[in-house]
């Protein structure tokens, strides 16, 4: 058995899902406030508003990482004319180029193959030159949204010379390499033959006449290349490269290099890897290398321009957000989201929480002497004339009261104390004057009847109606301090600011009582003074039947808490904010709510009674005397003088009844109403 106990336990303390138990306020795990929810809230819309733009940014590719890196190829390329996005036509600056020429271009693709004997062989192939037409241009623009038809016949592209159709040109190599390819665009004489017919000479000794030299233009589809954007390439005509040249004076000899651009895209939104790659040939003007040489009249060619390949490329790497990334991206963006308003939000929180279980547990008074002291001459005062009255009515019953004493006495009670001393005055002369009156005149019946209306617009016609008015007064007066901008700049600064305002000083107070009961020591020293004091009061026979006791029972049945101070705290201020029990408890004595000016039998009235006759059983008991005198006392002089205020007034007024109806009804009618309080009583002890 103890064997398998261990092992239970053994399992027990590898268990990774335990639950910390802590401490709870107002029945809650967390204690939340109105501020900490709005600010969730604005939290909770904030990251859903950045959420969806993040996911919506996510689907549309928007977020593109790019790494780019230059790096050294000697390989031959090839570049496939109308299937690429590359094209260029070549041009002697003059009208009607394509059918009466000054000069004839030829365009040569050249391949240099190094042999193991360090010899080169060279090979040179024609490459047929013919008018451009449009579709060669139009299909490359239609791509990127461009209609360049308009342009073609605006910039009279149709007189250049393009390569003719379904060319491969290859480029690539150096001289020191295995394998150097590479194109050479060669101006010479023009020979008319049966497709063209050279213009005369007359009109190119004119025409240089007039310019001084002859230009050749190069027209190329060039693109622009930005990495960063989804759709990265942009065509455009470029018509930036142009030569001057004069034959047989000045001869031009050019380098002009393709650039390549290589881009390998990762197109996966997943985990995995969708490599996608794709080349690009454009003309960069910066890697453009000319030189001019004087030439002389036997020279073949008056211009020479070798299209090389720059054997430097540049390769982008491009992959878009993955969701992996994405889920730590917004798993980060909101960890520091309520990091931060979290710090600002639970500082706010703490200090609430400290508030509201100081104003649960303690009272603040900012006159507290002052306040205690007039209590206290009040209970004094109150005393002194219950014992003179009981005096007084031992004496001779039927007497009347001194007139003159009681206005000495409401001239020393405070304001407040008056208007309910004047009450005690009227029932009590009320029943001075009945007593007087024997023969039940017209005059004094009018009179009873007046002081009996007025008694009920005072709505004072029981003790524990006044009682219930009392107590809700008091409730109502009292004024919890609420956080504002002192305290919470005293909490935040550690106690240097506002430290001598007097509710930072009362609230300052309750944070460290607060603070101090719970702690740990505090705690467990109450705990082991609990133990000793109920060594002290049972002997050992009694502590073993105390230890045998069973525990508190749990059944179907609805269990009902007593009447308290809290409860009815809850019941005037905020009864929407009472919890279940509560709820359960009041509605079970609550059928129907009814106005606090009225006494409500069925209502909230039979928590009233159950205190009030708590305190009347208290006073009439015999038992523990010296405890009983304690209890009352820590009920306070304000509550003391509100007790013993409505016994009074409800000794008084059973006593008004009497002298009212000294009838056999009269007495029947007291009867009655004896019995209704009885009722009630039986009712309050059963609940």
């Amino acid at each position: 058995m103890g064997q398998q106990y261990a092992k239970q336990q053994g399992l027990e303390r590898v268990d990774v899902f335990g639950q910390i138990v802590f401490l709870r306020m107002n029945k809650q795990a967390y204690f939340r406030t109105k501020l900490g929810g709005t600010i969730s809230l604005a939290v909770l819309f904030l990251m859903i508003y950045f959420y969806s733009q993040s996911l919506q940014s996510f689907f549309l590719k928007e977020q593109l990482r790019v790494i780019s890196a230059n790096k050294f190829e000697d390989e031959v390329q090839s570049i496939q004319l109308d299937q690429s996005d590359f094209m260029f036509a070549f041009k002697i600056e003059q009208n009607n180029f394509t059918t009466s020429p000054f000069f004839n271009l030829t365009l040569e693709q050249k391949k240099y193959q190094r042999l193991p004997n360090g010899q080169q062989n060279k090979i040179s192939t024609l490459i047929p030159l013919v008018p451009c037409t449009t579709d060669r241009f139009q299909t490359t623009f239609l791509k990127y949204g461009i209609n360049f038809e308009q342009d073609f016949n605006k910039f009279d592209i149709g007189d250049f010379l393009c390569p003719q159709y379904n060319n491969t040109l290859f480029v690539g190599g150096t001289y020191t390499s295995n394998e150097f390819q590479y194109l050479t665009l060669t101006v010479s004489q023009c020979i008319s033959n049966h497709q063209v017919l050279c213009a005369t000479e007359n009109s190119i000794h004119d025409y240089f006449q007039n310019t001084g030299s002859f230009k050749l233009q190069i027209y190329t589809i060039n693109q622009l290349i930005n990495p960063y954007k989804q759709g990265y390439r942009s065509a455009f005509l470029d018509d930036q490269i142009y030569f001057t040249f004069v034959p047989n004076q000045l001869n031009r000899k050019a380098n002009i290099y393709f650039r390549k651009y290589e881009f390998i895209n990762d197109e996966s939104l997943l985990p995995f890897s969708d490599i996608q790659e794709d080349n690009v040939f454009l003309i960069d003007q910066s890697d453009l290398k000319e030189m001019s040489d004087i030439g002389t009249y036997l020279d073949t060619s008056y211009a020479t321009f070798n299209f090389r390949l720059n054997p430097f490329k540049t390769q982008f790497t491009r992959s878009y957000q993955k969701i992996d990334e994405l889920l730590s991206n917004l798993g980060g963006i909101q960890q520091a989201f309520f990091f931060f308003i979290g710090l600002l939000v639970g500082l706010y929180n703490r200090i609430q929480f400290l508030i509201q279980l100081a104003n649960k547990l303690f009272e603040f008074q900012l006159d507290s002497s002052i306040q205690n002291r007039q209590h206290q001459e009040n209970l004094e005062l109150i005393n002194e004339f219950m014992q003179h009255r009981e005096n007084h009515l031992h004496i001779n019953s039927n007497a009347e009261i001194d007139e003159l004493d009681n206005q000495q006495a409401e001239d020393k009670l405070s304001p407040d104390l008056s208007q309910r001393y004047n009450l005690l005055n009227l029932f009590i002369n009320t029943g001075a004057i009945v007593s007087k009156t024997t023969n039940h005149s017209k005059s004094s019946k009018e009179t009873i009847k007046q002081h009996y209306i007025l008694a009920e617009k005072l709505k004072f016609i029981s003790g524990i109606d006044y009682f219930q008015k009392q107590i809700i007064k008091i409730i109502e007066r009292q004024k919890p301090i609420y956080l504002d901008f002192q305290i919470f700049c005293n909490y935040i600064s550690c106690g240097k600011l506002f430290k001598n305002q007097p509710k930072v000083i009362l609230m300052n107070k309750a944070f460290d009582n607060i603070i101090d009961q719970l702690d740990v020591h505090h705690i467990l020293l109450k705990l082991n003074e609990l133990e000793k004091l109920k060594e002290t009061v049972f002997n050992y026979k009694q502590l073993l039947m105390f230890n045998f006791t069973p525990k508190p029972l749990i059944n179907l049945e609805s269990n009902t808490k007593q009447p308290s101070r809290q409860l009815l705290e809850q019941i005037v201020k905020s009864p929407e904010a009472m919890d279940k029990t509560d709820q359960e408890f009041f509605e079970m004595i609550n059928y129907k709510k009814m106005s606090r000016n009225q006494p409500n039998l069925f209502g909230d009235y039979l928590i009233y009674s159950k205190i009030f006759n708590a305190y009347d059983d208290i006073l009439q008991s015999s038992d523990s005397v010296y405890q009983n005198k304690a209890l009352i006392q820590k009920l306070g002089p304000e509550l003391q003088i509100v007790f013993k205020l409505s016994k009074l007034i409800d000794t008084q007024h059973k006593i008004y009844n009497k002298q009212r109806n000294p009838t056999r009804r009269g007495a029947l009618q007291q009867e009655e109403e004896d019995l209704c309080v009885k009722m009630f009583d039986q009712h309050s002890q059963q609940s």
